[in-house]
């Protein structure tokens, strides 16, 4: 999945968007940063669920 949201996203807002919706068959944890300075978040996900911290405090703590 991430090649596809990497080759295909076209903003840090799409590839967020992809991370947090796309179904995904095993818990996972994504960082992604983009090129703008408030552009950080972690998603904590799990396989029906998505766990988002945003900014530059973000830290993921596998904990909801």
């Amino acid at each position: 999945m991430l090649r596809s949201v990497f080759e295909s996203a076209q903003s840090f807002a799409e590839a967020r968007r992809l991370l947090i919706e796309t179904p995904i068959a095993f818990p996972a944890i994504y960082s992604l940063a983009g090129t703008k300075p408030n552009e950080l978040c972690i998603i904590d996900r799990t396989e029906t669920e998505a766990f988002v911290r945003d900014g530059p405090g973000a830290a993921a703590a596998g904990q909801h």
